[in-house]
């Protein structure tokens, strides 16, 4: 009699359990489709905001030109040309956040435009810049040992009228990508996508000037132009701040002209290609490290002496006692 009446009672508690095993499996399945829905969404949401991106974008580039010589402005003149990118290109996206503002002031959120100079987070610009000059004078190194350099050449002649479009170019075109594509898909779709989105759509707009620089067909050109999407990106992404971005991107442009003077015209197209691939890699992967060190950093560290938590140390002492 005590012996069924303990396998009824087994039993019971078996089938309690599977029940309750059971409904967590299926909770934690409803949870995981929850999640699949709402990434899709945001995911959706996200490629149609970077195609109204593009088409914004696109139309404030077809615009910019003809609007300037009805004005009786020079678009050919360079620091005319960056001017009037920076207000097309940077009014059209501040044109676009005022549209979209009600809903992201919906979701509770916000766009950090990312140009804090508090806590010494403006010296990012020449921290940037430091790392573009060794990067580009790198690239002329692996020239030169491939046997394409200029031995008697002189450097390009670095003038301070010279940076002035140079800098436009990598202020515009920072505050649009990383400042605001970048964080707005981020918010939608997560880090990962908008990662490949704002460096995609940053390939895209430099095909062109890429094929002309290298002379060779848009498709390949683009892969360069996406890796310096990347780049740029991990750069924002070290501490979600544009000025260590904004000084890389201003040192590629500006010393790629001034070290390039001095490599042989003869140098094959593909070889440029491949040498400038390497260095961005390069790049990407020491902002990647960088981001990795800095959130090790960032973890607490329980020492030796420190005492630990309450629940911990209780773990310990019911497992000493069972041991003893």
């Amino acid at each position: 009699m005590i012996l069924a009446r303990y396998q009824y009672c087994e039993g019971q508690m078996t089938r309690e359990m599977t029940r309750t095993t059971i409904k967590r499996r299926l909770d934690r399945i409803q949870e995981l489709l929850n999640q699949v829905e709402t990434r899709s969404i945001g995911l959706t949401v996200a490629l149609a905001h970077a195609f109204v991106f593009w088409l914004v974008t696109g139309i404030a580039g077809a615009v910019q030109d003809p609007l300037a010589i009805r004005f009786g402005l020079n678009p050919a003149d360079p620091f005319t040309r960056e001017f009037l990118k920076l207000v097309f290109l940077d009014g059209s996206i501040v044109l676009l956040y005022l549209l979209t503002l009600p809903a992201w002031r919906k979701a509770k959120t916000s766009i950090n435009w990312g140009l804090q100079v508090k806590n010494y987070r403006g010296l990012g610009f020449f921290i940037g810049m430091t790392l573009g000059i060794l990067a580009q004078y790198l690239f002329v190194r692996m020239m030169e040992s491939a046997g394409y350099w200029i031995k008697d050449g002189s450097f390009g002649v670095i003038t301070v009228a010279g940076f002035i479009p140079v800098i436009l170019t990598a202020f515009s075109e920072e505050l649009a990508y990383r400042a605001y594509l970048f964080q707005t898909t981020a918010k939608l779709a997560g880090v990962p996508v908008a990662l490949f989105i704002s460096a995609f759509a940053f390939g895209i707009a430099h095909i062109q000037g890429h094929s002309v620089e290298f002379g060779i067909p848009p498709g390949l050109a683009f892969i360069p132009a996406f890796l310096g999407g990347l780049t740029f990106t991990y750069a924002y992404r070290i501490n979600n701040n544009l000025w260590l971005p904004m000084g890389l991107h201003f040192a590629w442009n500006y010393f790629g002209g001034v070290f390039g003077s001095i490599i042989s015209p003869e140098t094959p197209a593909m070889l440029k290609l491949l040498v400038q691939m390497m260095v961005l890699v390069g790049l990407i992967a020491i902002f990647v490290e960088w981001m990795l060190w800095l959130r090790r950093a960032a973890r607490p560290t329980v020492s030796a002496n420190q005492d630990i938590s309450p629940s911990i140390r209780n773990q310990e002492e019911n497992q000493s006692g069972l041991r003893t």
